[in-house]
């Protein structure tokens, strides 16, 4: 089956008004990420933020797609906030749509037409919808194509920061009630699954979170990859339940 969507990873070193930002959690990810999802290092095209972050997916095995040394100076000084917006503007320019893998999600199953029929309906941005979520939209796993191009370097003028900020910036003041803008159970978040604070305090906590996959869910953008296997567990379980 085909899909037929360029996939794009990325990384970079970390900075923000231009001086090194302590603390990123990408190197200690991208081992665990291929660990769980095997399948990234074939399918998807990375991006690299600079020099060292290439050296960095070399190390791990794969060759940057492209080093994006070239950026604008304003996403240079601000990487943390601004590069990996920018490695989707770009490769939305090149290939004309994009599904973009942050390296904190597990991915389920393969990948079909279907899915791709269901990102490009509409020709709208699709994302992880979280509700009240303070950003806006969830970019874990989003899809997008180059109609809203515009719309993404409009965004770059916006004083707010990260990329969920600039997507939501461009985005319908309505889109939070619009289903064309969200990949629904196709893609869900999951939060720390044993954390000791929620766990303690909110009864039935971990299976609440286990409850958001369905037997349609396609990708889990997890907070900690070490619990992969619970969630694709509990995929299997509701494909069971699914008789599928």
């Amino acid at each position: 089956m085909s899909f037929g969507i360029p996939i794009v990873m990325g990384c970079y070193t970390a900075y923000r008004n231009g001086a090194p930002k302590e603390g990123s959690r990408t190197p200690g990810e991208i081992p665990l990420s291929f660990a769980a999802n095997p399948g990234y290092r074939d399918a998807a095209l990375f991006y690299a933020g600079d020099e060292e972050a290439a050296e960095l997916l070399v190390s791990h095995g794969v060759r940057p797609y492209r080093v994006m040394s070239d950026a604008p100076r304003h996403v240079l000084r601000d990487t943390v906030h601004r590069m990996k917006h920018w490695m989707c503007r770009e490769a939305l320019a090149e290939f004309g749509e994009i599904l973009w893998l942050d390296w904190d999600t597990v991915q389920l199953c393969p990948l079909d037409e279907d899915f791709a029929a269901y990102c490009r309906r509409g020709s709208t941005p699709k994302f992880i919808y979280i509700p009240n979520y303070r950003w806006g939209v969830n970019c874990g796993v989003y899809y997008a194509n180059a109609d809203w191009l515009e719309a993404v370097d409009r965004s770059f003028e916006n004083p707010h920061f990260n990329d969920e900020v600039l997507w939501t910036s461009v985005l319908p003041e309505d889109h939070g009630s619009r289903p064309e803008f969200w990949l629904g159970d196709l893609a869900v978040n999951v939060s720390d699954l044993h954390a000791p604070d929620r766990v303690a305090k909110e009864p039935g906590y971990t299976e609440r979170q286990l409850g958001k996959i369905t037997a349609d869910t396609r990708f889990v953008h997890l907070r900690r990859l070490e619990q992969a296997a619970d969630v694709r567990e509990a995929y299997a379980e509701r494909r069971r339940e699914a008789g599928s």
